[in-house]
């Protein structure tokens, strides 16, 4: 495939995330494969992802300023330049030949262009644990039988392509390799409709995955709830609005404040993500005079409630106050008081 998906394992620490991707590797590379610390440096990925068929990351949650790049770079099938050693004016050119998997707690490469590409693996903490090399031991054990069944599946979906051969797919997951593969499989199967839901739930995975760690959607939320009327406004408006939301006392986001400090980076930002958020809230950008743009928000989820404001907060803080010293003066006989 030209365009190929990367796999993701997600989870709080305890829930095998690297124990599961460590066993792949195994079945499919036998028993001296392992799993791999994300490198510091970009170079060093560049040399693991040029010269490997698969390559598992293991705890990529510390941010990488290069790894968004990286990861969309593999997952489109770029290959990788750079400059032929001894040489001054010489190039080699380094196909990304890998298949690339990484897992992860707290992941920081949750760019919008990234998260289209990916294909996550939820993982909650087990119960229960078996030893490591009890869990290794029983995949090696196993490994014939293992390969023995995906050369067999392998065969039957050879024949698939046989059956579907000249015929044309359209989809709306990003990597369409990776989908038209499944859907010629799942199609000579009579089961092309099981595929495209599957296909749709990872879609809708990848939009949550995009903006999970992201204040924006949240203050677009109130923003859009506490609006009498949506109305077109300038982006300079819309940023004042949200940076007002962001500083108001009962709200106090700071993430906010932080990331979006300028008009720029609020709009940019919108304009990348607002087709992962339409379940929640709907952006409508509207071209005006002199390249500039206006925008409308308007609520999706209709489920969404307003946190307390202040002034509720207040009222109930005071009227429990003035309860207990009401109760206190009654109990010492200080009514006059």
């Amino acid at each position: 495939m030209p365009s190929k998906s990367i796999l993701v394992a997600i989870g709080e620490k305890g829930s095998r995330k690297t124990s599961i991707l460590k066993r792949l590797g195994i079945a499919l590379f036998g028993s001296e494969y392992n799993v791999r610390p994300l490198p510091s440096k970009s170079e060093d990925f560049d040399t693991l992802v040029t010269n490997s068929h698969f390559v598992v990351f293991d705890n990529a949650d510390t941010k990488r300023e290069w790894l968004n790049d990286k990861l969309a770079l593999v997952a489109t099938g770029q290959t990788i330049e750079k400059r032929k050693l001894y040489t001054d004016n010489e190039s080699v050119k380094l196909p990304t030949k890998t298949y690339l998997a990484l897992t992860s707690r707290t992941p920081g490469f949750a760019r919008d262009d990234v998260s289209d590409r990916l294909i996550g693996i939820y993982l909650i903490r087990v119960e229960d644990y078996i030893p490591e090399d009890e869990v290794m031991i029983d995949v090696i054990d196993n490994r014939n039988e293992i390969m023995t069944y995906i050369i067999y599946e392998l065969q039957k979906i050879l024949q698939t392509f046989e059956i579907t051969k000249g015929r044309k797919y359209r989809t709306k997951f990003r990597i369409a390799d990776f989908a038209v593969f499944g859907l010629r499989i799942f199609d000579a199967l009579g089961k092309k409709e099981e595929f495209e839901t599957i296909l749709e739930k990872v879609c809708e995975a990848q939009k949550a995955f995009a903006v999970e760690e992201d204040s924006l959607v949240y203050v677009l939320k109130i923003f859009a709830k506490k609006q009498t009327q949506p109305y077109k406004m300038s982006g300079f408006e819309l940023h004042k609005n949200l940076l007002q939301i962001a500083n108001e006392d009962n709200f106090d986001i700071p993430e906010f404040r932080t990331k979006y400090k300028s008009v720029k980076s609020l709009t940019r930002r919108i304009a990348n993500i607002k087709g992962n958020i339409s379940n929640d809230v709907k952006i409508t950008i509207y071209k005006e005079r002199a390249n500039q743009k206006s925008y409308k928000i308007e609520i999706m989820d209709k489920e969404f409630e307003l946190p307390p404001t202040t002034e509720s907060t207040f009222a109930n803080g005071m009227e429990k106050a003035q309860n207990m010293t009401k109760t206190s003066l009654d109990n010492k006989g200080g009514k006059n008081e």
